[in-house]
């Protein structure tokens, strides 16, 4: 029980269940605030109210100040995050739109298709001969344009692809 009875108030003395209730916290917040040394008792269980009063407006302060970091720590997180936005503006600036690659990438092998066009010609003089390499060029002509496509397919996919 508290004892008000001297005039000089820095001599009051609180238990530490009616500090707990003073300060609305728990009687063992008080207990680890007292092994912590914010304040020490005077008698087991029982404080000065001036030294609980202090121990507990610097206990306050320290979690406010370690809740809210150094100037150092807010210097660092902010550029972090100009980082990660530098990042992710070099993401996007480096993505291509797929119509563009496939767009590129037809003309690309259109280009190749069309110089290898009249090459049978000029390798062989013989017919048959030039007959073979037409044919051979066809089949691999065949085989660009299935597998071009089939790239293409899959870059589409891959670009309807819904990102989280």
């Amino acid at each position: 029980m508290a004892d008000f009875s001297s005039p000089d108030a820095s001599e009051w003395v609180v238990t530490t269940a009616e500090a707990a209730a003073l300060f609305d916290c728990s009687a063992r917040w008080v207990q680890k605030r007292a092994r912590a040394g914010y304040f020490s008792p005077v008698a087991r269980g029982c404080f000065r109210l001036a030294d609980v009063v202090r121990g507990f407006t610097r206990a306050a302060d320290e979690a406010e100040a370690r809740a809210r970091g150094s100037d150092a720590d807010d210097r660092l997180r902010h550029a972090r995050a100009r980082e990660v936005e530098a990042r992710t503006a070099r993401l996007d600036a480096r993505s291509v739109d797929v119509d563009e690659v496939t767009a590129f990438a037809a003309a690309a092998a259109e280009i190749m298709l069309s110089e290898y066009a009249g090459l049978p010609a000029r390798i062989g003089c013989d017919p048959s001969e030039i007959a073979k390499i037409e044919a051979i060029f066809g089949q691999r002509r065949d085989r660009l344009a299935a597998r071009m496509s089939g790239v293409i397919a899959q870059l589409r996919d891959v670009d309807a692809t819904p990102t989280a």
